[in-house]
C-alpha cells in the first residue's frame, strides 16, 4: 500500500476519463422507486389526515407493495441497462453499489420497526413508522447529492 502521491492522481484521473466516456446510467429506477414511493407518501398523508377515511394499516401495505413490484420491474429494466453502453464503468458500479446499500439498510430497519410493532413491543401508530422510514431515505439520499438544496433537501 506504498502508493505515491502521482499514482493516487493518476488513478483518480483514470476513474474521471472513464465516467466522461461512460457516463451515469439508471435514472430509469430512481424514476420508478421514486414514483412508487411518492404514490405511497401520498397515499399515507391522505389516510393519516383522515382525507380517506380506511385503515392506518393499509399505510404500511403502501410502502410495501412497491417492494415486489419493484422488484419485478426493475429486473426487467436491468435486462435492457445491460445491454446499454457504460454499465460496467466505475461510476455505474459505485452508483448501483450505493443504492442498492440504501435500499436494503432501509428495508432491514423497516422490517425490524413493523415486526417490533406486529409483535407488541412498540407502541407506535404505523404513519409515524412509514414517515420514518421515508425521512431516512430522504437523509441518505441527501448524503448521496452534491448540492441537495435544488432538490428539496
Amino acid at each position: 500500500m506504498d502508493s505515491t502521491v502521482a499514482e493516487n492522481i493518476a488513478y483518480l484521473r483514470k476513474i474521471a476519463e472513464s465516467g466522461k466516456k461512460l457516463p451515469i446510467q439508471g435514472g430509469e429506477f430512481g424514476i420508478l422507486w421514486g414514483g412508487m414511493y411518492a404514490f405511497a407518501a401520498v397515499y399515507a398523508y391522505l389516510v393519516l389526515t383522515g382525507i380517506i377515511v380506511i385503515s392506518t394499516t393499509s399505510v404500511a401495505v403502501a410502502f410495501l407493495l412497491p417492494i415486489p413490484v419493484g422488484g419485478v420491474l426493475g429486473h426487467v429494466l436491468s435486462k435492457k441497462r445491460t445491454r446499454a453502453s457504460g454499465v460496467a464503468g466505475f461510476g455505474n458500479q459505485t452508483s448501483a453499489a450505493a443504492w442498492s446499500a440504501v435500499g436494503i439498510s432501509t428495508g432491514v430497519l423497516y422490517f425490524t420497526v413493523l415486526s417490533f410493532k406486529w409483535w407488541g413491543f412498540l407502541k407506535v401508530p404505523e404513519g409515524y413508522i412509514c414517515r420514518a422510514s421515508s425521512r431516512s431515505v430522504w437523509d441518505v439520499r441527501g448524503g448521496l447529492c452534491n448540492d441537495c438544496s435544488k432538490f428539496g433537501g
